[in-house]
């Protein structure tokens, strides 16, 4: 039996539920959309997912919005969908609210909308959403008037990088150096203050 609950979810930098940070960083203009949520406050809730028979958690959809709420790092609280078959009780997830409860069965834990429990989970979002990004980087490219950037392992990734539909790059403000912090977490969370304090 699954059951979906309405929860509040606390974002940490340092979650063992939902530790996606450094597999994540590679991704195509990940820190653009991990400022935007830094910035901005989530509209839709994010969606939880536990099965008793795994040791993982999983956001889906909800990772970006889960991030860049954690690297503020301020310990609030957003609005979550919890799906799962089991009894969960820790302290990052609070006010646990049936919603519903159905006899579909996870067929494959990976979340994908072949399967009908995925999609009664998600309910009215879409699992993979493309509407939602170019807005993000339209914000972007209009509230920065600077490129920054992160080195991690050798490589430079930008928030602000480039305009998806004229390719105008903008002059680099900083480059912050991850070798220079204790976690790439924190290293991304220094960046996004100076972002915000010589930008907003």
């Amino acid at each position: 039996m699954l059951n979906k609950y309405s929860c509040q979810l606390q974002p940490r930098i340092d979650s063992r539920l939902f530790p996606y940070f450094v597999d994540a960083i590679g991704r195509r203009r990940i820190l653009d959309k991990w400022f935007y949520f830094y910035i901005n406050q989530p509209e839709k809730p994010v969606i939880i997912w536990k099965m008793k028979d795994s040791e993982y958690w999983q956001l889906q959809p909800g990772t970006n919005r889960y991030i860049g709420v954690a690297l503020r790092n301020n310990k609030e609280w957003i609005d979550s969908v919890l799906v799962t078959d089991d009894t969960v009780d820790v302290p990052e997830i609070r006010n646990l609210e049936l919603i519903d409860s159905n006899d579909l069965e996870i067929e494959d834990y990976q979340i994908t909308l072949s399967n009908q429990a995925h999609a009664w989970g998600i309910g009215n979002q879409t699992l993979y959403d493309p509407a939602w990004i170019q807005p993000v980087y339209d914000w972007i490219h209009s509230n920065l008037k600077y490129r920054w950037g992160l080195e991690y392992n050798g490589q430079v990734y930008y928030v602000n990088s480039e305009r998806k539909i004229t390719s105008l790059f903008k002059k680099t403000k900083e480059i912050v150096y991850s070798k220079n912090y204790a976690s790439l977490q924190l290293a991304v969370e220094d960046l996004f203050k100076k972002i915000k304090l010589h930008e907003f």
